[in-house]
């Protein structure tokens, strides 16, 4: 724990090079630090509108927003 807080970016350096490392304190291992493994940070656009069109909905969501809120336009 010491080295990551007196040196947190020599750690992230370490981890983008691929070392992972663990967080220790009082001798007990608490986390993890390490790359990042194939994420995709940035989607194109088109991608993500096939993947929205591809998703199926949860089915009862109308059901829970009902009741969350029961009044609509057409009640006023």
């Amino acid at each position: 724990m010491k080295d990551l807080q007196d040196d947190a970016g020599a750690m992230l350096r370490r981890a983008e090079r691929g070392e992972h490392l663990h967080v220790v304190i009082d001798r007990r291992a608490v986390a993890q630090l390490g790359p990042v493994e194939d994420a995709d940070f940035w989607v194109a656009s088109e991608l993500m509108e096939e993947r929205i069109r591809g998703a199926q909905a949860d089915p009862d969501l109308r059901r829970e927003l009902d009741a969350l809120h029961p009044d609509t336009l057409a009640d006023l």
